[in-house]
């Protein structure tokens, strides 16, 4: 699982939009360094075209509308049938930072969270799955808290019951996120119902394919949507918003196909 991680981390290090760019241009010095005008120039003409569609066009929101949009809204579905359950997927958690003030910190994926409190309030008999299970690092001495437990100590302030929570603490990606899932539901009784999962709109494709790769009939629940909804806009983003965007999408879009091309998912660009 370490290595795997570390591989992961290390090729969207490298991959990330932004980081990409930046790698080619100093690539592009290196290279003018080295004498050669001609290829420098070429090197930093296509990374500063790149950097300005992306910063400065809508090309960011057209790389994740498609991704938002590619299931409904869960308030748009007919005649939904009562819930039994709510599984929230990590990701909201800044566990560094919750850890330094001893309180729970979200980063702008917060809705998340959010989203499940709320469903879990208007849903009290429902229960409700957390997974996010990735280590807490070495701060001072001491080991940080994990994503689980800045949404524990979250859930915890909003008044839910701790015994309706159930936490996945060994899943690092979203494949292992279903994997951990399914095994938490083999150990509860019987239920009736919908469970619903709840994560960011963007991320609802690559989850469900994840889900139903392990057999698990889940109803997406999206939230923290990033695009203007169905049609193709001509919005333009500010511009640490709209590199922002672009390294979501583009994360998501080469995790469907490895997903896709490594069996974790059945479908390439899965559908409702």
């Amino acid at each position: 699982m370490n290595m795997s991680l570390f591989a992961s981390a290390l090729f969207w290090t490298v991959f990330q939009p932004g980081h990409f760019l930046l790698l080619c241009l100093l690539v592009g010095f290196l290279v003018l360094l080295r004498g050669n005008l001609r290829t420098a120039k070429y090197i930093f003409g296509v990374s500063l075209l790149a950097f300005f569609m992306l910063a400065l066009t809508p090309l960011s929101n057209w790389l994740i509308q498609p991704l938002e949009t590619r299931f409904p809204a869960y308030s748009s579905l007919p005649s939904p049938a009562p819930i039994a359950g709510i599984i929230v997927l990590g990701g909201a958690e800044k566990a560094t930072l919750s850890t330094a003030h001893q309180q729970a910190t979200l980063n702008n994926r917060a809705e998340r969270l959010v989203m499940a409190a709320k469903l879990a309030h208007q849903h009290p008999r429902a229960l409700v799955i957390h997974t996010g299970g990735l280590a807490g690092r070495h701060i001072d001495g001491k080991i940080s808290w994990r994503e689980n437990d800045v949404a524990r100590a979250f859930f915890n302030g909003m008044g839910l019951n701790p015994q309706r929570i159930f936490y996945d603490d060994d899943a690092y990606n979203t494949a292992t996120n279903a994997i951990g899932v399914k095994r938490i539901m083999h150990r509860l009784p019987g239920r009736t119902g919908q469970w619903l999962l709840v994560t960011s709109a963007f991320h609802i494709p690559r989850a469900m394919g994840a889900f139903r790769a392990v057999g698990l009939d889940v109803v997406p629940y999206p939230v923290d949507y990033r695009s203007h909804g169905g049609r193709m806009t001509f919005s333009f983003p500010q511009l640490h918003e709209s590199l922002e965007i672009a390294d979501m999408a583009v994360h998501e879009w080469i995790g469907l196909l490895y997903y896709y091309l490594t069996g974790r998912s059945p479908e390439l660009f899965p559908r409702p």
